[in-house]
């Protein structure tokens, strides 16, 4: 892995570890001074958020970063509502909803 990517890399685990609680002060202040300074660093930040997200939604994330999910990510109405749409969306793709396509579309039922 060359330099960049290895920098991605740890940058990806450092916003992992402060979505879940697990940075101290110091970390965590300097990685919020990233994320309002840097538009990149704050669109890694998203992306990561999101990813935290679907693992726990799909029963992926380990047991202790599930503890932390739960007790420090989702301290927020913001990311409770992200994670509710992820599962609703996950509901919906799992059902047979998706499967089965319409055979009319509503458009020409009313014609």
């Amino acid at each position: 892995m060359d330099g960049r990517a290895h920098g991605r890399t740890r940058r990806r685990k450092s916003i992992r570890n402060y979505l879940l609680g697990q940075l101290d002060e110091v970390e965590s202040q300097q990685l919020e001074d990233n994320v309002f300074t840097d538009r990149e660093f704050f669109d890694t930040a998203l992306m990561v958020e999101d990813e935290l997200i679907e693992d726990f939604v799909f029963e992926i994330l380990p047991a202790t970063d599930k503890e932390d999910f739960i007790s420090h990510f989702l301290s927020t109405p913001e990311r409770i509502l992200k994670v509710q749409t992820t599962i609703a969306l996950k509901h919906y793709s799992d059902s047979d909803l998706v499967a089965t396509p319409p055979t009319r579309l509503f458009l020409f039922e009313t014609i």
